[in-house]
């Protein structure tokens, strides 16, 4: 079976890249077969299952679930439509997001580190030469 479509806002618009699965009457997802829409709002979504209703899904719309109105149990039959996609008042909002600089931390300067960590080395290895004159 072959559902296809195109999506559409509540302007006539098509929606690019939205979500498409098949579902229950309630927009559960019953599948792992799911595709988007083109750049045009078109969509095509082949399975062999016998699904019964069909969702649309898009960041900052409300969900949309129609039935598959076509007889599941006809080879090679195509459902066709058009669904309009309401606005989700919810996330339809603009967001303002702020951020804060945190201070930098105090750290020792890597050029410190390794100064110390030379100066402790020939200080060991002066030691070392020194301890072992001694013990000849």
């Amino acid at each position: 079976m072959t559902i296809s479509g195109k999506i559409l806002d509540n302007t006539g618009s098509p929606l690019s890249y939205a979500n498409v699965y098949f579902s229950d009457a309630n927009g559960k997802p019953v599948s792992t077969e799911a595709t988007q829409s083109d750049d045009n709002g078109v969509f095509k979504l082949d399975t062999a299952n016998a699904y019964t209703h069909v969702t649309m899904s898009m960041t900052g719309m409300q969900p949309t679930t129609v039935p598959i109105s076509v007889a599941l149990d006809t080879p090679g039959m195509e459902n066709t439509f058009t669904v309009e996609n309401k606005e989700n008042s919810a996330t339809s909002k603009d967001v303002v997001i702020t951020a804060t600089r945190l201070p930098k931390p105090k750290t020792t300067p890597w050029a410190v580190i390794i100064a110390v960590t030379v100066v402790i080395a020939v200080t060991l290895g002066g030691l070392y030469w020194y301890l072992k004159s001694k013990t000849k």
